[in-house]
Protein backbone atom coordinates (compact mmCIF):
# COMPACT_ATOMS: atom_id res chain seq x y z
CA UNK A 1 0.00 0.00 0.00
CA UNK A 2 1.68 3.15 -1.00
CA UNK A 3 -0.37 5.81 0.19
CA UNK A 4 -1.44 7.92 -2.67
CA UNK A 5 -4.57 8.29 -1.82
CA UNK A 6 -4.20 10.04 1.14
CA UNK A 7 -1.04 12.20 -0.53
CA UNK A 8 -3.83 12.86 -2.96
CA UNK A 9 -6.71 13.89 -0.78
CA UNK A 10 -4.18 16.03 1.95
CA UNK A 11 -2.48 18.13 -1.55
CA UNK A 12 -6.31 18.77 -2.21
CA UNK A 13 -7.32 19.68 1.29
CA UNK A 14 -4.16 21.71 1.27
CA UNK A 15 -3.24 20.50 4.58
CA UNK A 16 -0.98 17.43 6.09
CA UNK A 17 -1.86 13.66 6.04
CA UNK A 18 -2.56 14.04 9.66
CA UNK A 19 -4.80 16.48 9.68
CA UNK A 20 -7.34 14.63 7.38
CA UNK A 21 -9.15 12.78 10.26
CA UNK A 22 -9.59 15.86 12.20
CA UNK A 23 -11.23 18.01 8.75
CA UNK A 24 -14.42 19.53 9.99
CA UNK A 25 -15.55 19.43 6.73
CA UNK A 26 -16.15 15.94 5.68
CA UNK A 27 -18.89 17.09 2.84
CA UNK A 28 -15.87 18.71 1.03
CA UNK A 29 -13.87 15.33 1.04
CA UNK A 30 -16.85 13.03 0.61
CA UNK A 31 -17.28 15.12 -2.94
CA UNK A 32 -14.17 15.01 -3.55
CA UNK A 33 -13.42 11.26 -2.97
CA UNK A 34 -16.80 10.58 -4.84
CA UNK A 35 -15.26 12.61 -7.87
CA UNK A 36 -12.88 10.15 -7.68
CA UNK A 37 -11.93 6.91 -10.14
CA UNK A 38 -11.39 4.94 -6.66
CA UNK A 39 -10.56 2.36 -8.91
CA UNK A 40 -7.03 3.42 -9.64
CA UNK A 41 -6.28 2.60 -6.15
CA UNK A 42 -6.18 -0.74 -4.60
CA UNK A 43 -9.45 -2.12 -2.25
CA UNK A 44 -6.84 -2.27 0.67
CA UNK A 45 -5.34 1.38 0.13
CA UNK A 46 -9.41 2.69 -0.28
CA UNK A 47 -10.29 0.44 3.08
CA UNK A 48 -7.13 1.88 4.82
CA UNK A 49 -7.45 5.73 3.74
CA UNK A 50 -11.11 5.71 5.19
CA UNK A 51 -10.57 4.09 7.83
CA UNK A 52 -7.99 6.68 8.73
CA UNK A 53 -9.93 9.47 7.56
CA UNK A 54 -13.20 8.53 8.96
CA UNK A 55 -11.71 6.73 12.41
CA UNK A 56 -13.64 3.31 11.77
CA UNK A 57 -12.40 0.27 11.14
CA UNK A 58 -13.43 -0.54 7.10
CA UNK A 59 -12.42 -3.50 5.24
CA UNK A 60 -13.61 -3.34 1.06
CA UNK A 61 -14.10 -6.31 -0.54
CA UNK A 62 -15.97 -4.31 -3.82
CA UNK A 63 -15.80 -0.88 -5.60
CA UNK A 64 -19.69 -0.84 -5.09
CA UNK A 65 -18.95 -0.83 -1.04
CA UNK A 66 -16.65 1.82 -1.22
CA UNK A 67 -18.86 3.88 -3.31
CA UNK A 68 -22.14 2.50 -0.59
CA UNK A 69 -20.11 3.56 2.02
CA UNK A 70 -19.69 7.44 0.44
CA UNK A 71 -23.20 7.70 -0.33
CA UNK A 72 -24.43 6.87 3.52
CA UNK A 73 -21.72 9.48 4.71
CA UNK A 74 -23.70 12.19 2.85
Amino acid sequence: MSGRLLEKLAKEEHCFISDLNRACDYEEIIRYLKGLDLSQYSLEECSYAFSYIFQETLLFNSYEQVDDFLSSKQ
